[in-house]
């Protein structure tokens, strides 16, 4: 039998001819030629100001789920007066007669937009403008992360690409499932921190927690979609050769986290 016609033998030669098929570049950030840290951050400010140009001219979200998402701050805004820091009942449900609806959402959306409430800016104009910056920290995590890994000029390109994807047009105009729209943030912040080559162990760990458990806070089945990405980045990939511990407990810490919502 020829060597062409041999199956491989071990795990590691699996590995090696999906790295043969898939092949990731490699490199410090300094390898290629890209525009400026500042410039580039202004393009993405830019971009985010473009995309909200309805919200800007005074229009606001209407779309599918945003009723409920008004409400939910408004809830976790009145709890939070009240120091309930963990919100499972709605008082104000229901005509008052309460709900424990907000068990049955990931709860940092919700925190994110009761912050407007508790300091006097008008829900629906809070939400609008925490959905543009929600927008602008997607791009801005998918620019540090294929910076990170030395995809200097590749970097914005691919960022605005992430933050113009049509879906996500429909996710925040048409939908407004601005729980989805949230956990863009995310996955690329994941990848960036997992693959930052000047992240101390006792610095990447806690933070790939709080990313993780900001995932599953904001949308359960987008954290199970990304997982499944995130595996197989995680098994082939040589930019995190020598971190793979510290992934794996930083994932672990921020699935416990999440898991009390």
């Amino acid at each position: 039998m020829s060597d062409a016609s041999k199956p491989w033998k071990s795990y590691r030669d699996v590995i090696a001819g999906i790295r043969r098929l898939m092949p990731i570049r490699t490199g410090s950030a300094e390898s290629d030629r890209g525009i400026g840290k500042g410039a580039a951050v202004l393009i993405l400010i830019i971009v985010t100001l473009v995309i909200g140009l309805p919200l800007l001219r005074g229009q606001v979200l209407a779309g599918q789920d945003i009723v409920n998402y008004l409400i939910h701050a408004q809830q976790t805004a009145a709890n939070l007066r009240e120091g309930a820091f963990f919100p499972s009942w709605g008082g104000s449900y229901n005509s008052g007669f309460g709900s424990p609806v907000l068990l049955f959402f990931p709860p940092l959306t919700s925190y994110i937009h009761a912050i407007p409430v508790l300091i006097g800016i008008p829900v629906i104009s809070g939400v609008c403008v925490l959905a543009l910056l929600g927008h602008f920290l997607s791009g801005l995590a998918v620019y540090g992360w294929l910076r990170s890994v030395g995809s200097t000029t590749a970097a914005l390109p691919a960022s605005v690409v992430y933050m113009v994807a049509p879906y996500r047009f429909i996710d925040l105009y048409l939908r407004s499932a601005l729980a989805e729209h949230w956990a863009f943030v995310w996955p690329p912040l994941i990848l960036w921190l997992a693959s930052a080559p000047e992240l101390r162990r006792l610095t990447r760990i806690p933070l790939i927690a709080f990313a993780v458990a900001g995932l599953l806070f904001s949308n359960v089945p987008q954290g199970v979609f990304f997982g499944i990405a995130l595996a197989g980045w995680f098994v082939v990939s040589e930019q995190i050769l020598g971190r793979r511990t510290e992934i794996l407990i930083g994932a672990g810490l921020g699935f416990a986290t999440a898991g009390f919502s």
